[in-house]
């Protein structure tokens, strides 16, 4: 047997099987009504007794095959014997009969060994192949992200990004605009492994190309969304959301293509900083809404992605939005925002969570002015081998 829907069959009558060539093999059907007699056959089949017609049969008598000795396993037919006449020209025997039988159930056992090995050995080349693209993903992945956080006079910037051993399509990005501003950018692509990372890297580029010439959110979204549409495949999209800061006003533009709504907090009272729009890639000739705030001395600006609100305990339920609110909701340190949310999310999951989805955390907060200062945020190390969380601060 070669696969779930068929069977390959060596017909070579002369030579042994080491003469057998790729046009020696014909494929039968497992529905084939053949099989079905071979299957249910109590031990060796004389087919000349046999009054069924079927191209399996025809084709084994076309070349002389006049008893079929079924090799069952397990219940399972994995293979058969194929003699031709005795060359006494006589017919086979009882005896004959029985020692066929008695052989075939060895051969069959050693059959189904060999078919596991076989089994066995492809899984092994799967796995590898799939771990071989995952590592290729990573290092797409890792050295497109920022490998330091910004510098802002004024501002904390504190970053959390935990992939999933799955590597997803989670990015973010810090851009320095020519007028002074920064632009904020964080997506998310649909789908895993190496086409994610890729689309990944294309958004990347076009994004960071726009923003060199565009002042707008909108108009970087709408650009951007142009170019993905000729390039990304028709099963996978990016969400995005890009804001833009002015770090001396506080003002922040914001536009959204169909990514998770961002939270604004002041530490009492948290509100959604909404604008709509459809993910990148899926259409063209899509304009995006902006939405404009003015951030104040102690409050923060939270980017997420959706591995947060959709981890799920162990009873099947989702983190969700609301639970997120309500942490953010909590009055505490304004510095410990991310603590909270991932301090909350391990005890909602438990020790045994295994994450399914990329964790994406960026935290922008404006620092009252008597803690406005400036420090140098050294980049944050990735281990591509295990892929550990990466987290980073900068004041």
């Amino acid at each position: 047997a070669d696969s779930e829907t068929m069977y390959r069959i060596a017909f070579a009558v002369e030579g042994g099987m080491e003469r057998v060539r790729g046009e020696d093999f014909d494929e039968v059907q497992l529905d084939d009504a053949a099989m079905g007699i071979l299957r249910d056959a109590p031990g060796p089949l004389d087919l000349e007794q046999e009054d069924l017609s079927s191209d399996s049969l025809d084709r084994f008598r076309n070349v002389h095959v006049k008893l079929a000795v079924p090799l069952i396993s397990q219940g399972e037919l994995v293979g058969m014997l194929n003699l031709g006449p005795r060359l006494s020209e006589t017919d086979y025997s009882t005896q004959d009969h029985r020692l066929l039988e008695k052989l075939s159930s060895h051969v069959a056992a050693s059959v189904r060994v060999a078919l596991l090995v076989r089994e066995h050995d492809a899984d092994l080349r799967q796995r590898e192949r799939i771990e071989s693209e995952m590592r290729v993903a990573r290092t797409i992945q890792y050295q497109l992200l920022p490998q330091s956080l910004p510098q802002v006079e004024g501002w904390d910037v504190d970053v959390h990004y935990h992939p999933a051993r799955e590597v997803g399509g989670d990015f973010y990005d810090f851009i320095d605009m020519s007028d002074g501003r920064i632009a904020v950018v964080a997506g998310d692509v649909t789908g895993k492994g190496v086409p994610a990372a890729l689309v990944m890297a294309t958004t990347r580029s076009l994004l960071r190309g726009e923003a060199a010439r565009s002042f707008s959110p909108a108009a970087i979204l709408r650009r951007a969304n142009e170019q993905l549409c000729n390039d990304v495949p028709q099963h996978m999209f990016v969400t995005c959301m890009c804001a833009i800061l002015d770090p001396v006003t506080g003002r922040m533009v914001m536009a959204n293509a169909g990514h998770n709504v961002p939270y604004i907090s002041n530490g009492v009272k948290v509100r959604e900083f909404r604008a709509t729009g459809m993910p990148l890639g899926l259409m063209a000739d899509i304009t995006y809404e902006e939405c404009e705030t003015a951030l104040r001395p102690g409050d923060s600006f939270l980017l997420h992605s959706d591995g947060l609100a959709e981890a799920r305990d162990r009873s099947g339920e989702m983190f969700g939005f609301p639970r997120m609110k309500s942490v953010l909701e909590i009055r505490g340190d304004p510095e410990g925002m991310i603590e909270r949310l991932l301090d909350t999310l391990r005890d909602f999951t438990g020790p045994a969570w295994e994450q399914e989805d990329d964790i994406t955390l960026v935290v922008l907060r404006r620092m009252p002015e008597r803690q406005s200062f400036s420090a140098l945020v050294e980049p944050h190390a990735v281990d591509l081998r295990d892929a550990p969380e990466a987290s980073a601060r900068r004041s």
